[in-house]
């Protein structure tokens, strides 16, 4: 091997060792919202975010779970469709047309979209007016949490300024807070109201489907899933190859636990017992032995390969499918329990929606359908 190799893998080695030891502190070890804050209409009152190596700021508002109400849901003997849709970014003309091309019909159809519906595209105030006419589900995704973040940021900085238009404490705002909150200011108050009641994760019990904007970690309930990271992660890292080979390894240890977890049931209301059964594909494990690490990059495994893979010894009544947006460099993506819908519309790829029909036999069987976007994303952004 010449110096030169030597360098090269000493530098990448390096890299990767400090990103692992930046990890490290937001391991899941700080206290999780509560399982009955998470039921649906609930809010919780958010811990410290566990991973990233930025905190994301407390937001009292944020919802981490809801379930789409079951008259919307597709079953064997009705006619209705869910209409699921990728990241638009603000591009209002292209989701008319997917909304044409899907022949949409407010009779029997309903709209679920997987956020980021905002920001880099023209015309974020449109499509939110459009969505909330057609009283479309929807999640949070990263652009959304960032324009209700930098909106709350904005409103306390100007508080003692309310005379100004433009103080100057907005102008300390990072660049990134600065485009974003123009964005927010074209919005209604009904449209931000509209956006902080949106849930982080959002279910479809009776298909076995979960909608989210980046992905979950498998192994871990939904009421203990990090909000942060289902909105922003791409991929898993793991400290060291032996807690990937545990990771895998407690995969296939817990293929014969499925009856004893669907049968673990907390006393409570029974709206808490409700969304525990509809969790009966995660389980409570040990963080240090079988969770990764989610991170918003690419430079580790696939969310979608561990959760495949978790979910294949799962019991057919515990396995749940993912829907997802946020990875566009991936675009449409299909695994066997996830299918990745964000296409690069704002990029100038196309816009992607799912048409989701009940199966008798799979549970659900869905089309794909895509319309060509214009190219709008400028290149600073």
């Amino acid at each position: 091997m010449s110096h030169r190799h030597v360098f090269a893998a000493s530098v990448f080695f390096a890299a990767t060792l400090i990103t692992i030891l930046t990890c490290l502190p937001h391991l899941p070890v700080t206290p999780w919202p509560s399982r009955a804050a998470a039921t649906q209409g609930q809010s919780i009152d958010t811990t410290p975010m566990s991973y990233g190596r930025n905190r994301r700021p407390k937001m009292d508002d944020l919802t981490l779970t809801s379930s789409i109400p079951q008259t919307y849901l597709p079953t064997t003997h009705n006619e209705r469709r869910l209409i699921v849709i990728g990241d638009i970014h603000g591009m209002n003309t292209e989701l008319g047309h997917l909304l044409d091309e899907a022949r949409y019909d407010s009779s029997h159809d309903h709209i679920v979209t997987l956020g980021d519906m905002v920001n880099k595209g023209p015309e974020s105030k449109g499509v939110l007016a459009r969505l909330m006419a057609m009283n479309a589900s929807a999640v949070r995704g990263n652009h959304e949490d960032h324009l209700l973040l930098a909106l709350k940021e904005y409103n306390s900085r100007a508080a003692p300024n309310q005379d100004n238009d433009d103080p100057p404490s907005v102008i300390e705002m990072r660049p990134r807070n600065r485009k974003i909150l123009k964005v927010a200011k074209t919005l209604s108050p009904e449209q931000v109201d509209w956006l902080s009641g949106l849930p982080v994760i959002l279910k479809a019990k009776s298909l076995q489907l979960y909608f989210v904007h980046g992905g979950l970690v498998p192994g871990v309930r939904l009421a203990k899933q990090d909000p942060w990271a289902v909105m922003n992660m791409r991929t898993l890292v793991y400290p060291s190859e032996e807690l990937r080979r545990n990771a895998e390894s407690a995969s296939d240890s817990n293929s014969d636990s499925d009856s004893l977890l669907e049968n673990e049931r907390d006393v409570g209301s029974g709206q808490e017992e409700e969304d525990e059964a509809d969790d009966v594909g995660h389980d409570d494990v040990d963080a240090s032995k079988v969770v990764a690490i989610p991170i918003d990059g690419h430079s580790g495994e696939k969310w979608t390969k561990a959760w495949d893979r978790y979910m294949k010894h799962r019991a057919k009544s515990a396995r749940r499918t993912v829907m997802y947006g946020h990875d566009a460099r991936r675009g449409f993506t299909e695994g066997k329990h996830t299918v990745g819908l964000d296409s690069g519309c704002v990029r100038g790829g196309s816009l992607t929606g799912l048409i989701v029909r009940s199966d008798a036999k799979h549970g659900f069987r869905y089309t794909r359908i895509q319309v060509p976007c214009k190219h709008f994303l400028r290149k600073d952004d």
